[in-house]
């Protein structure tokens, strides 16, 4: 019968380390060291020779079921042992979780020796209970999941972070008027006004149709002077200015682009591309519901179109942006972009004549046996067009 065990020393090897993550918490043993000195029962004297020693970890001093145990063969010079808990049978994360812990210990065939004792803490661990000074974790999670990642960058949930926008405050008052700025450089000469009267009066015959062609002929070239050259025999002043207006007029142009995810049908179906948002379209002649520019003006035009897909598209699958001019179901197309495994961005840009009110759209086809996505992302799908002349 082995006599009772005189225990020298206990200490933490690390304890913080079982609840650190993974690839912190292998960087640092988790282990106790337990110390003491065993005698014999019946002469007091030291206990010598190769022992079995299981260890055993409770959440009370007396019964319960271990939460944790251990054996260990050690060999005892003069009745003293050295074991380190832990290295045959790793601690489970929540063992030392700050709960009171007892730790029982048996000797062979002996019943396990009473009273167990109370794990404590030395000194500079009870410390670790709490946070004093600065801290310089590479990151922090909380339920395993990451709420401030190795940069100092928020991770975790947004909600709270910043309250409702309040109320627009009252308009504050006007402030001091500033010095006045210094005077500026003369302007550049201007161009002399041929033919020019004021608003005071207007002289009898002072403007006529001859004046009129005489200034614009020295004032304008190209197109618009041949269309004035072209009105002149008719002698109406109306006419005239008929055709300045129309060879002058605004061209059109307009941009949009896709802000939401959008699916194409997979194999032989041609999908509309829906660019759903506006950059500009002053004439009013994109439709941001069907994805259709329709031109108010016959004439030249330079159009683009792109997409750019959620994922690369997989082997042995082509795909095909197509810009085609009429509605659903007309087949005229007007340019095509082809791509391959890999790509995930097509682009097609062509200079094509359009006729008012012909609808020109661009059309994805997507030669695989599941559906694909259209990224609406930071504007990477876009359509535009702009008439030349």
């Amino acid at each position: 019968m082995i006599g009772r065990i005189h225990l020298l020393c206990m200490a933490l090897v690390l304890s913080a380390g079982a609840f650190a993550r993974p690839s912190i918490a292998a960087l640092v043993p988790v282990r106790l060291t337990q110390q003491g000195r065993l005698f014999q029962k019946a002469t007091s004297a030291p206990a010598t020779g190769m022992l079995t020693f299981t260890f055993s970890v409770y959440a009370a001093a007396q019964g319960g079921t271990a939460l944790w145990t251990e054996t260990h063969m050690v060999t005892l010079e003069d009745g003293y042992f050295s074991v380190q808990l832990g290295s045959r049978s790793p601690f489970a994360a929540t063992l030392w979780d700050g709960s009171v812990r007892f730790l029982g210990m048996k000797v062979g065939a002996d019943e396990e020796m009473v009273p167990r004792e109370e794990v404590t803490s030395i000194p500079y661990a009870l410390l670790a209970n709490d946070v004093n000074g600065d801290i310089h974790p590479r990151s922090v999670i909380v339920g395993g999941k990451e709420v401030i990642d190795s940069t100092g960058r928020w991770k975790g949930d947004p909600s709270g972070l910043a309250g409702a926008k309040g109320d627009t405050g009252a308009k504050g008052d006007m402030g001091d008027m500033g010095i006045q700025g210094p005077k500026g450089d003369p302007g550049s000469a201007g161009v002399p006004c041929m033919g020019c009267v004021n608003t005071m009066s207007i002289a009898p015959a002072a403007v006529t149709s001859d004046k009129i062609a005489s200034v614009e002929a020295q004032k304008v070239t190209g197109v618009v002077a041949e269309a004035l050259k072209a009105s002149q025999a008719s002698g109406a002043l109306e006419t005239r200015l008929a055709a300045l207006e129309a060879a002058t007029r605004a061209k059109s142009a307009f941009q949009a682009y896709a802000v939401s995810d959008q699916s194409v049908q997979p194999m032989d179906s041609n999908t509309r591309i829906a660019y759903d948002t506006e950059a500009f379209d002053p004439n009013s002649e994109f439709n941001p519901t069907t994805g259709a520019f329709v031109p108010k003006t016959d004439g030249i035009y330079v159009a683009a179109c792109s997409v750019t897909l959620t994922a690369p598209i997989p082997a042995g699958v082509v795909s095909h942006l197509i810009m085609k001019v009429g509605g659903p179901g007309t087949f005229n197309y007007v340019a095509t972009s082809r791509s391959t495994a890999g790509g995930d961005r097509l682009q097609v840009t062509t200079v094509a004549s359009l006729s008012k009110d012909v609808e020109l759209s661009c059309f994805l086809h997507h030669e695989a046996a599941a559906p694909v996505m259209i990224s609406g992302y930071q504007r990477t799908t876009t359509f535009s067009a702009a008439r030349l002349y």
